[in-house]
């Protein structure tokens, strides 16, 4: 396996009423290409300015970022703005879809940010819409009349319709119910098994457990990393693995 991202002294901080909050304080990381890696952390602990961080969302204030082979840390807006196209999709814990498009719609923009051909999006599309569950029917609606989890996992269809590098997820089933978010779950798991790589952001450890590769993040540092193997859902060594190496860290 090859590192497809890596943070070498990355800091980041705000002004908090004036004053200077620093959040990730020379944060050291490699993530390798095709895996599921999760990153925890209790609140405040910097997992979300993280993930922004390393998706390039967020700008930093020193350090370097190596996001398939390109120093992304110094670019411009509007190169930055073209790097995430051609190279990530985001999955968040509110689906940010547009209300004033269709399902279908919304995907479709997406992809024809990246490729010109109409037909070849809509092919692509209709193939990540049969393979979530999501019917021609629903493609049609708005997003606000269809369920929270089929929005959610149209958002996973307009993640991935360009085909990305990196899916970063950002609490992605935190505004899901439990059977919702299962389904979610099972959906990256799937995509992550045919090769996707995965950086999902999460505080529970049911969501984790879908990981290859745990970071826990504290106080603005890399507190440690598990490597838990590929998911198995009847595997209690890996579980137990896992629940050792937070409860190690607080959790």
């Amino acid at each position: 396996m090859s590192t497809i991202l890596r943070a070498e002294g990355v800091k980041k901080s705000y002004s908090v009423d004036r004053r200077k909050q620093e959040v990730l304080k020379g944060i050291e990381l490699e993530i390798e290409k095709g895996d599921f890696t999760v990153i925890m952390g209790s609140s405040g602990a910097g997992k979300s300015t993280l993930l922004y961080a390393l998706s390039g969302m967020d700008n930093i204030d020193s350090g370097k970022i190596i996001f398939v082979g390109e120093e992304i840390e110094n670019y411009s807006p509007d190169k930055m703005a073209v790097f995430r196209r051609e190279h990530c999709g985001f999955v968040f814990q509110q689906n940010n879809l547009l209300d004033s498009m269709s399902i279908l719609d919304n995907v479709a923009a997406a992809g024809m940010l990246c490729t010109k051909s109409k037909r070849e999006v809509l092919e692509k599309a209709a193939r990540l819409f049969e393979k979530v569950n999501i019917s021609k029917e629903i493609q049609k609606k708005f997003p606000g009349q269809v369920s929270g989890g089929e929005a959610q996992r149209a958002g996973i269809v307009r993640a991935l319709i360009n085909n990305p590098d990196v899916v970063f997820a950002d609490e992605p089933t935190g505004s899901l119910d439990y059977s919702n978010g299962q389904v979610v779950l099972d959906l990256l798991t799937d995509i992550h098994k045919s090769g996707q790589s995965i950086i999902m952001v999460t505080h529970d450890i049911r969501s984790a457990f879908r990981g290859n590769k745990v970071i826990f993040v504290r106080d603005g540092l890399v507190g440690g990393i598990c490597d838990i193997g590929e998911y198995e859902e009847s595997n209690s060594e890996r579980k137990e693995k896992l629940r050792d190496f937070l409860e190690k860290r607080g959790w």
